[in-house]
């Protein structure tokens, strides 16, 4: 009796694109990594049709996004780093009460954003995109993501965002 399967229900053909995404991209930066560190930027002519590597970050709806990120980080008024960072969101109108807001639009310039290089690093594959992020208030700037795709998980988290 042949097995009954619900089309509708289908996590390992998801699992399966992730992971030939994931292992398409650790291809392209040479993932061996006892060796030294290898680049690639849309400068050096990627990107195009028939690529190794994507033009998106792969599997943009099963990235993670920490609230530490944006509420300690990118909006934090007294953080070393994203002070200065937090003025330029604030400028957008983005507010660390409504910090859901910027979450999704973060989430969405991943999505919809175009990749700009692909780095291997300790930490697993470094993908910075490039899109234009429009805030809250209406106005608009060009602003890369930086995306970091771990070894174990391969879930890709949000590293940092700023402006071009």
């Amino acid at each position: 009796m042949p097995l009954k399967v619900n089309p509708a229900h289908r996590p390992l053909d998801a699992l399966r694109g992730w992971a030939t995404s994931l292992m398409r991209i650790r291809s392209a930066v040479g993932c061996s990594y006892g060796a030294g560190r290898r680049r690639w930027s849309v400068a050096e002519g990627g990107g195009g049709m028939g690529a190794p590597w994507p033009t998106m970050l792969p599997h943009a709806d099963h990235v993670l996004v920490d609230e530490a990120k944006i509420c300690d980080y990118l909006l934090s008024a007294t953080h070393p780093v994203g002070r200065f960072k937090a003025r330029v969101f604030r400028s957008l109108g983005y507010t660390a009460e409504s910090w859901t807001r910027l979450r999704d639009d973060l989430l969405h310039h991943g999505q919809t954003g175009s990749v700009q290089r692909i780095e291997r690093s300790a930490y697993g594959i470094k993908v910075v995109i490039s899109a234009t992020l429009k805030g809250t208030n209406g106005s608009a700037r060009p602003f890369r993501t930086v995306w970091v795709i771990p070894e174990h998980p391969s879930q890709a988290k949000l590293v940092t965002a700023f402006p071009e």
